[in-house]
């Protein structure tokens, strides 16, 4: 009785996808076929290419042929940031929903009360949002995406007392401090984040050394946070998020050169999710630089993925006469 009911789950999980469209070149095997379905998908979601990747991930999925497994839970969940991307906000909506009713994962509900919050729908958001917490309670990233959600549509207070709950959690690891600091730094508490960010540094953290930097330059400190900067870049650990994120720093600094350094790394990293804008960001850096052939090549590789941004289009007219 528990395994029919879980198969119905599964199906529902199915059922809330939108339909599979052919995508060719797979064997007859369905767990390859499952495996380049999935590949697929993260080639278009680097690409901007988001309904297609929504379908590819849907493809993926059918290959389960009713299994359910960590794969399959996965796969739902990258269809769901397909959807989210495209901007069928309640189709996505109603992925959470099925992953939700299967294993009523925290971060399930995290993400539907994300999505019910850009939908209007506050009341309910708040709900999915305790419903996480009540299961993870001691997921620090939970309490910080959710101040992040809430402060985002206004509602700022209710966030920070999410961030409050969050610093009552026990813990003197390099991971409490570190996280810790990030929420003093969105508490706007400086001075406490970087004694806690500099303490899980000495704990020898290396994501920490990372918001250490980020608080040194909210502080206004640019030659410590520059220090840090270069310290986590040269520790190999950055995601391609936060080398774009110190890309758009130099960027905003004037300091060209730097950015496309961080900006080259961040299209080194595997799976690249914003590949796009990292090459719209690189070809604004060129063109600063007075470099026009290259900015009017990382242009092109950017129009490639987004055709239709006129504003792009105009500035390639405009780098093609000089």
């Amino acid at each position: 009785m528990k395994r029919f009911g879980k198969i119905k789950k599964w199906l529902y999980i199915l059922g809330i996808c939108i339909a599979a469209s052919a995508v060719t070149g797979c064997t007859s095997d369905a767990s390859t076929q499952q495996d380049a379905f999935f590949q697929y998908g993260l080639d278009c979601m680097a690409e901007g290419k988001y309904d297609d990747a929504a379908v590819a991930f849907q493809s993926a999925l059918n290959q389960s042929r009713g299994r359910v497994s960590a794969r399959e839970i996965d796969l739902c969940y990258y269809k769901a940031e397909a959807l989210y991307m495209s901007g069928q906000l309640e189709e996505a909506c109603k992925a959470y929903d099925a992953i939700v009713d299967y294993n009523g994962a925290a971060d399930a509900y995290y993400l539907r009360g994300c999505l019910k919050m850009k939908l209007g729908l506050t009341d309910d958001a708040i709900l999915d949002f305790e419903a996480a917490v009540e299961k993870d309670k001691n997921n620090y990233e939970l309490y910080i995406g959710i101040y992040n959600a809430l402060s985002e549509n206004d509602l700022m207070g209710q966030g920070q007392a999410y961030l409050n709950r969050a610093l009552e959690i026990r813990g003197d690891k390099a991971y409490d401090k570190m996280e810790k600091g990030r929420i003093y730094l969105l508490l706007s508490d400086t001075s406490s984040a970087i004694t806690y960010l500099k303490e899980a540094v000495e704990k020898e953290s290396k994501q920490a050394v990372y918001y250490l930097a980020l608080a040194y330059e909210t502080a206004g400190d640019e030659a410590n946070a520059d220090i840090y900067y270069q310290m986590y870049l040269d520790s190999g650990i950055a995601d391609a998020k936060e080398l774009c994120e110190m890309g758009e720093r130099q960027m905003k600094s004037k300091n060209y050169s730097v950015a496309l350094d961080y900006f080259e790394a961040a299209l080194e990293q595997e799976n690249v999710m914003n590949k796009s804008q990292i090459l719209r960001d690189m070809s604004i850096a060129y063109e600063n630089m007075g470099n026009f052939s290259m900015a009017r090549e990382t242009l092109r590789q950017y129009l490639e993925y987004c055709p239709e941004d006129e504003e792009a289009q105009r500035e390639m007219v405009f780098l093609e006469t000089r």
